[in-house]
């Protein structure tokens, strides 16, 4: 939030009154009543986060999920320049067309859990756990559903259940398995996809966005720019096409090939 003058009880307890500065975080638990007096302008940002949610990052991170849940019950205003950072990125996120929509936001949502307990735990009462790769079989079932749901908008959770395990475990073992976060490896498929179309002419741009769950071409454009090197027309004019030619047929992106 911007820097404002606030007094804030939880509970009929007081816990700040005066100057706060910007990026001051709190966490109320659910059940606590909290009211906020804001004596001058300011820009806020709520967000709402399932139990569950906390309950699923500690259960596949770390054991001492009693020391977790007294942490986040703590509702003193606290400060955290990663915290800040992810929130400053869901505020443009949700202003902006992105690109990632729903399945970007549940992915920063997830980080913004971990870096919670990771800020408010003790440190010495939370030990990691290791983490297992996801099982070559569900990764099957979850490459298989994205590739047939390349052109429209594809969730974590929907990936989650695709693959039979909740978010949270997903998340965690998906990277495990594959070096990268879901998300990251969604946009890649799109990328491949992409440039399997654009082998075809006959295929326009924004015909090409759409097929690849772009929600416009310049957003089409931008990704393609930043993972290739080149934006689209300019690699289509310059790709090799009697090499490329394969790909075309192949339904795993070649990058990821060896995970399958």
């Amino acid at each position: 939030m911007a820097q404002t003058t606030l007094v804030l009880k939880a509970d009929d307890r007081p816990i700040w009154s005066g100057r706060l500065p910007e990026g001051s975080i709190q966490i109320t638990a659910p059940g606590v009543h909290t009211r906020a007096t804001f004596e001058g302008a300011s820009d806020v940002l709520h967000m709402f986060i399932p139990c569950a949610l906390v309950t699923g990052w500690h259960d596949t991170h770390a054991s001492g999920a009693p020391v977790v849940a007294r942490a986040l019950n703590d509702p003193t205003i606290f400060r955290d320049a990663h915290l800040h950072a992810l929130s400053a990125t869901l505020i443009k996120d949700a202003f902006t067309d992105a690109v990632f929509g729903d399945f970007y936001e549940e992915t920063i949502g997830l980080a913004i859990v971990a870096r919670l307990t990771q800020v408010r735990a003790p440190q010495s009462n939370v030990c990691k756990k290791a983490v297992s790769p996801l099982a070559s079989w569900r990764l099957q079932r979850v490459l298989d559903f994205a590739e047939a749901h390349l052109s429209g908008a594809i969730t974590l959770a929907d990936m989650a259940k695709v693959s039979g395990i909740t978010c949270m475990h997903f998340a965690a073992q998906f990277r495990a398995k594959t070096g990268m976060r879901p998300h990251e490896y969604v946009l890649r498929m799109r990328i491949e996809r992409a440039q399997n179309l654009l082998l075809d002419p006959e295929h326009s741009l924004i015909d090409i966005a759409q097929a690849c769950g772009f929600r416009s071409q310049p957003h089409f454009t931008s990704v393609f720019k930043r993972f290739v090197g080149a934006p689209p027309q300019q690699w289509r004019r310059s790709a090799p096409a009697a090499s490329l030619c394969q790909r075309r047929h192949d339904p795993v992106p070649p990058a990821f090939a060896h995970l399958r």
